[in-house]
């Protein structure tokens, strides 16, 4: 027991770059908040509307519940459709613009998508709702580019460590 009392663990945010006097993490939060940012709409988009799609697609298209699936089923994959057009999109404007832009832009667009989403009248209209939905939010690649780019052989397991928790 007493061996157990002599460790001493490093706590979270100290060490890498920053000092262990101002508890710095050595995180570049102004480059970083825009990737986490893009990452929560990315999250938010797959898992947050999921539970509600079927009654959505129930009640646009007036189904019994036995057909409610299938429907559901374009309705849901509408948005990896969106996110298989516009990632290589996005990553070939990240190169030509920057990478901040992107990222700036894709959370605003996102929600311009979730406004049109939510005021859709028809089924039809939901579906291009989610495939804009998923253009909009397919910055991943040039998410994971932007932590790897910003952070430094010691911060890197924080940095992605990070994406967990937004």
């Amino acid at each position: 027991m007493k061996e157990l009392a002599k460790v001493s663990f490093k706590l979270p945010g100290k060490g890498g770059k920053g000092s262990e006097k101002d508890g710095s993490s050595g995180l570049r939060w102004k480059t970083l908040l825009p990737a986490y940012l893009g990452i929560f709409s990315y999250y938010f988009g797959i898992l947050m509307v999921a539970p509600f799609l079927p009654f959505l697609t129930q009640n646009f298209v007036n189904l019994p519940r036995s057909q409610v699936g299938y429907y559901n089923g374009f309705l849901t994959s509408a948005f990896s459709l969106g996110q298989l057009l516009g990632c290589t999109l996005w990553g070939n404007l990240a190169d030509k613009f920057g990478r901040r832009p992107i990222l700036t832009a894709s959370p605003v667009l996102t929600s311009v998508f979730i406004l049109f989403f939510g005021f859709s009248k028809s089924f039809a209209w939901a579906v291009v709702a989610r495939v804009g939905w998923g253009f909009a939010s397919s910055t991943i690649g040039v998410t994971n580019t932007v932590l790897g780019e910003s952070s430094t052989s010691d911060t890197r397991a924080r940095a992605f460590g990070l994406v967990g928790v937004f």
